[in-house]
């Protein structure tokens, strides 16, 4: 594998973290969302809540890790 190609192959990750980022951060509002409107258990919307932001983190540390490896 080219030095080109591990670059191009970087990036389609990256890319793809940030899509996947994207999508809990829309599910994490319509989490939050659910949260005022519903009489469901706020606990468990709580520990929903906490679990796609900690994904987001990791994410979020995924990119950055991926960004540096560029360079």
């Amino acid at each position: 594998m080219s030095q080109e190609d591990l670059l191009q192959s970087t990036k389609t990750v990256i890319q793809g973290l940030e899509a996947l980022k994207n999508e809990h951060g829309k599910i994490l509002g319509n989490i939050l969302e659910s949260k005022q409107s519903s009489t469901a258990d706020k606990n468990k919307i709580e520990e929903k809540a906490g679990l796609l932001r900690k994904s987001m983190d990791m994410i979020e540390l995924g990119k950055f890790f991926m960004s540096n490896k560029m360079q």
